[in-house]
């Protein structure tokens, strides 16, 4: 039975879709709740997008990413704005989420070759990315998490969500070897957030949707970004870079290198996103979801530490940052 919520109509009414058509919405909790609303209408189907708390100019980087990544085939299109409402109209795309159980794995070369595609774009509206959208800092967005954790955890101890894999894991070596390597990457266009749950499988083709993350940021460090979310080990990692070098975003020059950083990229991701879940800020409907995850990735964490994998991986990132190119 399709159900009408009046706030949305209203929102889409003011977006140019007429209240009258509005057979059906539908909120979509694949990530954080609140936020993003399927609305069938005249036999279309759109996705509003709210993002109220960011700002006008957040939202005009948004639009620009989503067009942009529209315009190469693997993003939604915009159909409608409202910068001083926070609105965003695109595109329904048809498709199954990589989010539901056992779609990732068959479509990892699928999604890759989507990644690949955004990656290529390298200029938006004849300007440098990084001139037309804000950096991606993975590296600030982690400090800032952890921080924020180390203050919660002081009232809360050690049975905070987030406490196993963040007590005792120390990244900053990893850190700096990643920091070492960034003058010499390149700023593409990067998705930002490239989640299962943004990652829409139809016909052996992937789209990805949900850009508000979105920036001029280094591909490695999404494909490690990735490999978090789906808790990759060395080896899927590896193969991951492979496909990746086929690709039209790959690097096929340096697959020591690229190895050894979309590897380090995925702990810290995962200790980033970990300090989030462990916050339990904006996390939506899937909350339980989130910490399950969470207790993976720490679990992951905890396991490369022991191992002395991420050790072994910093010397590597080193030794190969070094090496004659």
């Amino acid at each position: 039975m399709l159900t009408l919520d009046e706030s949305v109509v209203a929102d889409a009414e003011l977006l140019g879709i007429p209240a009258s058509s509005v057979t059906g919405t539908r909120a979509l909790t694949g990530g954080r709740g609140g936020r993003t609303w399927a609305i069938d209408a005249s036999g279309d189907r759109y996705v509003l997008h709210r993002r109220a708390g960011g700002g006008a100019q957040a939202l005009d980087h948004e639009v620009l990413a989503t067009a942009a990544a529209a315009a190469v085939g693997v993003g939604p299109d915009v159909v409608a704005l409202d910068p001083e409402r926070g609105l965003l109209l695109t595109r329904w795309i048809p498709g199954r989420a990589a989010s539901a159980p056992g779609v990732v794995g068959p479509h990892m070369r699928a999604v890759l070759v989507a990644l690949g595609t955004l990656h290529s774009v390298d200029v938006i509206e004849g300007r440098p990315v990084a001139h037309m959208l804000p950096t991606v800092d993975p590296l600030a967005t982690r400090a800032r998490y952890l921080a924020a954790r180390q203050v919660n955890a002081r009232g809360r101890g050690a049975s905070s969500p987030d406490a196993r894999g963040l007590r005792d894991v120390d990244l900053d070596e990893m850190v700096a070897a990643l920091t070492a390597l960034a003058p010499s990457r390149p700023s593409v266009l990067i998705h930002g957030d490239p989640v299962p749950g943004n990652l829409i499988v139809a016909a052996g083709t992937v789209h990805l949707v949900d850009f508000e993350y979105a920036g001029a940021g280094d591909p490695w460090y999404e494909l490690g970004h990735l490999a978090a979310s789906v808790h990759l080990d060395a080896r899927a990692i590896a193969e991951v870079v492979a496909v990746d070098a086929d690709s039209a975003g790959g690097d096929s020059e340096h697959l020591g290198l690229q190895e050894s950083a979309v590897e380090a990229w995925s702990y810290v991701a995962a200790q980033a996103w970990v300090a989030w879940v462990g916050l339990g800020e904006d996390a939506g409907a899937r909350s339980p979801r989130w910490r399950r995850w969470a207790g993976r990735a720490a679990a992951r964490l905890d396991d490369a530490v022991a191992s002395r994998r991420v050790e072994r991986l910093t010397a590597q990132l080193r030794a190969e940052r070094s090496a004659p190119q």
